[in-house]
């Protein structure tokens, strides 16, 4: 089964529960006989002011749970996040039930309900639940946040009654020791009609539920997915990503061996007759893919994406994904946009930038260049000179000894057992924080387990950043070591491990200019570096014709 099949079949089963909650309920009779108690609960929702629910073509404003906007963002009203709610108990000939005197749960999917008030009507609200009254509540305000995409209010009976866990007179019936229904089992949570520690009744409740018609938000952009800093309010939670014209134009900026690499941009007429791509803060991201993507190339466009988002150590990415794409093909002279290379241009970090966590988090993912980059002098398999070192209470790196590294001696892998030992006093940990005070040093063992290297910028050199350039075949980096690198332009990625945690991966030998033959420095003039509509494109195939992916 394909991922988009996969996520179609989870989507399609949450529509058919939905439906059925809807129009049926969930309690179970004998065939041909009709319930006299209640058979589901019917829910309708309003708008706070009592104004209709909006149509799909407008959507309420998606809230970022407790994220802030950027100051050039609209901030989101709170009409979107309070509705008011009636709930009705209903025999299955439709009869209001009006024996039901229950309190119901109040749910949101998706998102999270914060709480529901009394609003004057009929029946009582506690926390998250309310008391029907004579089978009916009305003018419940429900409070919810998180809520993205077709929404609904979710209401079930689940047997639960709230109780006082503090009146030591009289503590709820699922946390006094008894076994008040006689089945055997006593309190929460071994009884199975205990919802809480706090339930006041050890029975199960009617599993009578409905929800609400469609509450339409909008989905999250690529930079609402990020959250606008360093981690997604989405964390671990399945998202439908907005990827449709005016809001969004989402391109692959690269393709790896396990995912692939995208961008948000804003499309704009350059006055000549063609288009400028410009991406978004924060609207790039890594799509985790398990594996190749199919039918995926540099340049396409993406019409759909779904999936799970995670921080990977640091990374905000998307897990399980599902996608379709508006294929890229190269024309000799493009006149629509799935014709025009929207890649673009990469974001150029400047020395005193490359430390720079915040200017670094709203380009993650995003395509970057730096110029006139040193690659560090200090770089080789060979281990540092060691000599007693008298301890600074002030110095970062403690221990008895100091390590000194030079040309080919970078490597603090003593135990050549291929990782470096951190644990506290470890002689590896402390070479390490040595290497990293010395900006021309890049640890060997780091380039040998994972291809990252050190670059050194600007005109002080004490400013810099790592490189990957495994995607560059025949580009030594030790071979280079003290020299400088013209250009070098790839996809910013983030490793929370360590002190260095930027890293620019080149996609292609297209991402790195080297100064001339024989030459160890050079200045970029004029600017090096292809143009992003020409970088790492490769040329589609009749055999590239799965726009979906395929695990």
């Amino acid at each position: 089964m394909s991922a988009r099949a996969s996520w179609e079949a989870q989507r399609g089963h949450w529509g058919v529960l939905l439906t059925l909650l809807a129009l049926g309920g969930s309690s179970c009779v004998e065939r041909g006989e009709l319930p006299d108690k209640a058979f589901r609960l019917k829910v309708n929702a309003v708008l706070q002011d009592g104004s209709p629910l909006p149509p799909p073509e407008e959507p309420l404003c998606l809230d970022l749970r407790g994220i802030p906007r950027p100051p050039e963002e609209p901030p989101c009203p709170s009409k979107g996040r309070f509705f008011k709610v009636n709930i009705e108990a209903l025999k299955a000939d439709g009869q209001r039930d009006t024996s039901f005197n229950r309190f119901v749960r109040v749910s949101v999917i998706p998102g999270t309900v914060v709480s529901v008030t009394d609003g004057g009507g009929q029946g009582k609200a506690e926390g998250r639940n309310v008391l029907l009254q004579d089978g009916y509540a009305s003018e419940q305000t429900v409070h919810v946040v998180g809520a993205f995409g077709p929404t609904r209010i979710l209401v079930e009976d689940i047997g639960y009654q709230p109780g006082d866990p503090l009146n030591p007179a009289k503590p709820p019936a699922c946390a006094d020791g008894v076994d008040n229904d006689r089945d055997g089992l006593a309190d929460f949570p071994a009884d199975p009609g205990c919802a809480f520690a706090n339930d006041d009744t050890e029975e199960s409740g009617t599993f009578a539920s409905g929800v609400s018609e469609a509450i339409y938000y909008a989905l999250p952009t690529v930079a609402e997915a990020q959250g606008y800093t360093s981690g997604t309010p989405f964390a671990q939670e399945g998202i439908i990503l907005e990827t449709r014209k005016p809001r969004a134009h989402v391109v692959v900026t690269r393709i790896t061996n396990n995912g692939f690499y995208i961008t948000d941009v804003n499309v704009t007429d350059d006055g000549q007759g063609g288009l400028v791509a410009t991406a978004k803060p924060f609207g790039s991201m890594f799509v985790f893919n398990f594996g190749l993507p199919q039918g995926v190339l540099v340049c396409d466009r993406i019409t759909y994406l779904s999936g799970t988002m995670d921080e990977f150590f640091g990374s905000t990415q998307m897990n399980f994904p599902s996608f379709e794409v508006d294929p890229f093909f190269i024309q000799p002279k493009a006149t629509t946009t799935n014709q025009v290379c929207l890649v673009p241009e990469p974001f150029e970090i400047v020395a005193s930038e490359a430390s720079n966590d915040a200017v670094l988090e709203s380009v993650e993912g995003g395509l970057v260049r730096v110029r006139s980059a040193r690659v560090a002098a200090h770089f080789g398999p060979d281990f540092p000179e060691v000599q007693p070192f008298d301890l600074s209470p002030n110095f970062p790196c403690q221990g008895a000894n100091k390590y000194t590294f030079r040309p080919g001696a970078s490597n603090c892998d003593f135990d050549r057992s291929g990782g470096l030992n951190f644990q506290p006093g470890a002689e590896e940990g402390i070479c390490a924080c040595f290497c990293y005070q010395d900006p021309d040093c890049s640890e060997w063992s780091t380039f040998r387990g994972r291809g990252n290297y050190r670059l050194v910028l600007g005109p002080t050199r004490k400013e810099t950043i790592q490189a990957n350039t495994r995607a560059v075949p025949g580009f030594s980096p030790v071979a280079h070591s003290g020299k400088t690198i013209r250009a070098i332009t790839g996809n910013l990625t983030n490793f929370s491990g360590g002190n260095l945690n930027w890293t620019i991966e080149a996609r292609c030998p297209d991402d790195l200019v080297l100064c001339p033959e024989g030459q160890d420095t050079c200045v970029d003039e004029p600017p090096a570096g292809l143009s992003s509509r020409l970088a790492c494109i490769g040329q589609r195939t009749a055999f590239d014709n799965d726009s979906e992916s395929g695990n």
